[in-house]
């Protein structure tokens, strides 16, 4: 819903989803509703947002081989769920002086979370997390126009504040703990555009930002933990314009990601004696594009260094920092019309993934949980896969009705697990969906088939925990399903 006029409006969205699921135990549920109320113009204004969810999830756990063959559908964990209920409030404006804007960004994220794990022959685990978040980003955006070049500078701090509160009870072999975690972000960060009349486009960007992070549980040997991290990312981006519709690019930079209070969660003891380390990355990008009447074509090929990576463990429970790593590869992206009523997109990415150094450990719980250490200097990384290509088909029938078709294909990937690369392949998948939409008035109803040629497949598994991994564990995607849906705007 949207009202309204030139001084003031109002826009409020709600939805209600509800899905079976393919499996048992598999129901999902989720209401939504957001909005805004805004006053002011084009050159300034002041608005509040807000966003609420409620999620219910069941979880029918992990299938082994055996399963996926035999009864796919089934429940490995019949009473496992997540639920979580968030809430989202902000305050938000701008205020033009001339060529200078200011702006201001407050906001207040607030989420709860229960669930409830079943791990056979270990035991279970009932899990109620508070997640709140306080944020406050101001900033100012400069155009200006200097010796005939086009300038754009933005420049501003954010500011964050958390607080993350985890009470678990658990049965069995799980111990049950308490955790309470805070952590504060300060960053102060510009970024500057600049457009010459030779139509070279100069980007250049950094960030430097002060992270403080507090843990505490009631589990030895992480009983306090705080650190401090200093970080800082940069970009330098240059576009050049060839004539003819062609242009060239280059990119280089350095970016981090720090992990979230929540992130950094022991599920179950033994917990890990520190908190995990920012990830890392160095990038470097270079590419051509060509844009013309109806069409568009662009190629690039891309270098990655990541250090840290941030990966969860399945068998932990949390995540981990992996070894160093390198991705590599090309991205062709194309889109193009054809004739009036048709478009056809393209994109496809071949990477390369590795470990450029490291060591993978474990306990072998096929030799009695001895250890072992492999190393998987220029090893495959798992879950990345070598080609993805993505296919989309629209056809405009009328004004008023489209039919639009997808195909994507994912290459096959080592298994998570499988650092030391000594398992088979998880094999590759092409799944297939059409939908079909049609305007009637403020109605849009569509239909469709998701998975339409009924493609048994998986897109994450995991082997067993072995210096030689003999066998596999994966969460079977859905089967050929059906909807309907019906919006109405006013």
């Amino acid at each position: 819903m949207q009202v309204g006029n030139g001084t003031w409006g109002l826009r409020l969205n709600a939805q209600h989803y509800e899905k079976d699921g393919y499996r048992a135990n598999n129901r999902a549920e989720l209401d939504t509703v957001s909005g805004e109320l805004r006053f002011g113009g084009r050159d300034e204004f002041i608005a509040f947002n807000f966003s609420a969810d409620d999620q219910k999830s069941r979880l029918p756990g992990i299938r082994t081989e055996a399963q996926l063959a035999s009864d796919p559908r089934g429940a490995t964990t019949p009473d496992d769920f997540m639920n979580s209920d968030s809430r989202i409030y902000s305050l938000r404006g701008e205020k033009r002086f001339g060529d200078v804007t200011l702006a201001l960004d407050v906001g207040r994220r607030e989420k709860a979370r229960q669930s409830f794990g079943s791990f056979v022959g270990v035991g279970t685990s009932l899990a109620d997390t508070d997640v709140d978040v306080t944020t406050v980003s101001p900033r100012l955006l400069w155009k200006s126009r200097l010796a005939g070049i086009d300038n754009r500078l933005t420049a501003g701090m954010d500011w964050s504040d958390w607080s993350y509160t985890n009470r678990t009870a658990a049965t069995g072999f799980l111990s049950s703990q308490n955790e309470v975690g805070n952590q504060e972000n300060r960053a102060v960060y510009f970024r500057d555009e600049l457009l010459f009349a030779t139509g070279t486009r100069l980007s250049l960007g950094a960030r430097r930002e002060i992270v403080e992070q507090d843990d505490a549980d009631s589990i030895t040997p992480r009983s306090k933990t705080s650190v401090k991290h200093r970080l800082s990312a940069h970009e330098l981006a240059l576009q050049q314009e060839l004539g003819a519709g062609y242009s060239a690019y280059g990119r280089v930079g350095k970016s981090f990601r720090v992990a979230t209070i929540d992130e950094n969660r022991c599920q179950f003891a033994p917990c890990a004696p520190g908190l995990l380390k920012p990830q890392k990355s160095s990038d470097r990008e270079i590419g051509m594009q060509w844009s013309g009447k109806g069409a568009r074509l662009r190629a690039g090929l891309f270098d990655m260094e990541i250090d840290d990576e941030i990966h969860y463990n399945a068998y932990e429970g949390r995540n981990s920092n992996l070894s160093p790593t390198r991705r590599r590869g090309l991205e062709l992206e194309s889109e193009l019309v054809i004739g009036k009523t048709v478009d056809l997109t393209a994109r496809y990415t071949r990477i390369q993934s590795r470990f450029r150094s490291g060591t993978f450990n474990g306990f072998d719980g096929d030799l009695g949980f001895a250890p072992f250490s492999v190393n998987i200097a220029g090893e495959d990384v798992p879950l990345v896969p070598k080609d993805r290509l993505s296919l989309n088909l629209g056809w405009q029938a009328t004004a008023a009705t489209r039919l639009a078709f997808n195909v994507i294909y994912v290459g096959s990937q080592r298994y998570d697990n499988d650092q030391a690369n000594r398992f088979r392949r998880m094999p590759s998948y092409t799944v297939s969906d059409i939908k079909l939409s049609h305007d009637i008035g403020a109605w849009r109803l569509a239909a469709g088939i998701n998975n339409l040629f009924d493609k048994a497949y998986y897109s994450y598994a995991v082997t067993n925990i072995s210096a030689t991994p003999s066998r596999f564990n994966a969460y079977p995607e859905d089967r050929r399903n059906g909807y309907v849906s019906a919006e109405y705007r006013f």
